[in-house]
């Protein structure tokens, strides 16, 4: 993961860097508001965001969530406060913040971040991969309903034959746990023709003799 965070204590920043910058992660760490802005309007690619939420007041901290979403609207953010300020989060959770995780003083929380910004992440993209995946599956079968509206019907048929026409899909594969009908390939139309006997004449020499 590449995480862009801030934090207001710089002691426990210290420790929060090097508890995820492990595991081929990599870690900015910025301990202002200044710094962090800076970061975001870096434009640097970031996975995920940590971010104390009242720094230095929710209010402000709020500012700041705003323009992290802007600027990465893909890359899910992970709050973190004491527990005297966990009614904040119901302003930034509802304003699409993903997770977030409450600040014990004995700091024993750190121990959770890797997992929790793990797991986040995971649940982010599992959800995107769904919600594309109920699309596409959408467009194909509106694409398939469309073509099987082309299939001819009541077709007329020679004396003693019967015809049909059949809709059978190109393949069948599985998004997000279903199956999916793939739109079929060309269809055919049939015209009626109707034979004429010929004759082929020869002309041959009288014989004169």
């Amino acid at each position: 993961m590449k995480i862009l965070a801030v934090w207001d204590n710089e002691t426990e920043s210290d420790l929060i860097s090097m508890y995820l910058d492990v595991d081929g992660n990599d870690v900015t760490m910025t301990t202002t508001p200044e710094e962090f802005r800076a970061a975001i309007e870096s434009g640097d690619p970031f996975d995920i965001l940590l971010m104390t939420i009242g720094l230095p007041d929710p209010e402000a901290g709020f500012e700041l969530f705003e323009l992290a979403t802007e600027r990465y609207p893909d890359a899910p953010i992970v709050g973190a406060c004491p527990p005297a300020d966990v009614f904040h989060v119901v302003r930034f959770m509802a304003n699409g913040m993903s997770a977030y995780v409450t600040r014990d003083a004995g700091g024993d929380y750190i121990f959770m971040l890797r997992a929790i910004m793990r797991s986040t992440l995971d649940a982010v993209h599992a959800a995107r991969e769904k919600e594309l995946a109920k699309k596409l599956r959408e467009e194909v079968e509106s694409v398939r309903k469309l073509q099987a509206t082309v299939i001819p019907k009541d077709l007329a048929a020679p004396a003693g034959y019967q015809i049909c026409g059949r809709y059978e899909p190109s393949q069948i594969r599985v998004l997000g746990g279903k199956a999916v009908t793939l739109a079929g390939g060309d269809y055919y139309d049939v015209l009626r023709y109707r034979m004429i006997a010929s004759c082929c004449w020869s002309a041959m020499p009288l014989d004169t003799a």
